[in-house]
């Protein structure tokens, strides 16, 4: 979920990710958001990029987790294609070991996206903090 200027809209994505020593996660997510703004059309944001990710005793039931996302975010006004900035997300978390090859993460952090100097993109305050809710299947974690 997003925060713009006080309204709470949703976003919806995916990862897929390797797993390195069973506590590190290198790999590629996207995630697409919606937003309407007064005078302005629909703004239609979708951000893709290299994630990294961070598990901490990753055997207990409950864990903490911290990823960021590094890459690019292309914003749509209508069906015109406006710009292509960068951007960045950071959050921390904590995980629960559902069954070996499900867990379910909670997590709160801030999405920081580059305006590029345009006014609408400044209007519709893209960059902000934001809550998520993450459902991960895999099989290579050990006890």
């Amino acid at each position: 979920m997003h925060n713009f200027n006080s309204d709470h809209n949703y976003a919806h994505g995916s990862y897929f990710a390797f797993e390195l020593n069973k506590n590190i996660l290198i790999g590629w997510d996207r995630f697409t958001l919606k937003k309407s703004i007064p005078e302005i059309e629909n703004i239609k944001m979708a951000t893709n990029g290299i994630m990294l990710g961070y598990t901490y005793k990753g055997h207990k039931v409950i864990h903490p987790i911290a990823n960021l996302s590094l890459g690019r975010a292309k914003t749509r006004i209508g069906n015109e294609e406006i710009v292509g900035s960068f951007a960045a997300k950071t959050s921390l978390g904590a995980e629960f070991n559902v069954f070996r090859w499900f867990r379910i993460a909670g997590e709160v952090g801030y999405r920081y996206i580059d305006d590029r100097g345009e006014s609408f993109m400044k209007e519709a305050n893209l960059s902000s903090p934001y809550v998520g809710l993450k459902l991960k299947f895999g099989w290579s974690w050990a006890k």
